[in-house]
């Protein structure tokens, strides 16, 4: 397996840690049970909701960097295929800050919306190009 690929891994895979422990240190602070409430200024409610997010969609891109492993197996990645594993989990760091820095989950804000953006570009990018190569 490429390094890249098992780094990328690792960070995702510690960034859905990490933001787990935020919600719990959250809980704590607040002194909450379960239920974030309903305040989307909030910081539990962010810290919750980075968590479920990152958690909904570092799963699929692990997946991704796996079979991108077995595609380009005994191969150079290439700048391309490179390029978009790097946006990829410089993106989910992008939303995950946007999302715990906003003032309130109700608003757009910059760095949700260009974090969100470059998970769906370069995500949908690298199925194409791995679909590409499958063929």
């Amino acid at each position: 397996m490429h390094t890249l690929l098992i780094v990328a891994v690792v960070v995702l895979a510690l960034l859905v840690l990490l933001l787990g422990f935020n919600v719990s240190l959250q809980r704590n602070k607040n002194k909450t049970g379960i239920s974030p409430g309903t305040d989307p200024t909030s910081p539990l409610m962010k810290a919750v909701r980075a968590h479920a997010n990152a958690s909904e969609y570092v799963p699929l891109i692990i997946g991704l960097f796996i079979t991108t492993g077995f595609v380009y197996q005994g191969r150079d990645l290439g700048l391309f295929a490179t390029s978009l594993i790097v946006a990829l989990v410089l993106a989910r760091f992008i939303h995950a800050a946007g999302m715990l820095t906003c003032q309130t989950l109700e608003k757009s804000d910059p760095l949700r919306f260009i974090g969100a953006l470059l998970t769906y570009i370069a995500g949908i990018v690298l199925c194409g190009l791995l679909l590409a190569k499958a063929f």
